[in-house]
């Protein structure tokens, strides 16, 4: 269970990365493209369109990984604490037709219980 919330965790980690290195492109290639047409170069905004297309397509496929994985991170994590709570009940045990203790103080009332038991 753990080792999937750690792998979970490095995938959430890798699409943030690629996310940040995909933003340093777009910007990297606007300065370039600004450039370019401040220079007289013979850019329409064609380029410009169509990377910034294909960008936001790009964006938007890292985006849904993300809500992916997030989406399996909080499942895992309920089926953990699932697990975590089947495990503390595991060794309840549940006592029938026990008269009810009229002691005031825990004490009173676990030599209560003991008393009952034995």
């Amino acid at each position: 269970m753990k080792q999937e919330v750690f792998g979970i965790k490095q995938d959430v980690e890798m699409l943030t990365q690629k996310m940040t290195e995909i933003g340093q492109e777009v910007r990297e290639l606007n300065s370039e493209t600004d450039l370019q047409q401040e220079g007289g170069g013979t850019g329409s905004g064609t380029f410009v369109d169509t990377v910034t297309k294909q960008v936001e397509i790009h964006m938007a496929t890292v985006h849904e990984e993300v809500k992916g994985v997030q989406q399996t991170l909080s499942e895992t994590r309920e089926q953990a604490s699932k697990e975590k709570d089947k495990e503390n009940r595991a060794n309840n045990v549940i006592l029938y037709r026990i008269p009810d203790s009229d002691a005031d103080t825990s004490d009173n009332r676990l030599s209560f219980c003991y008393t009952t038991i034995r």
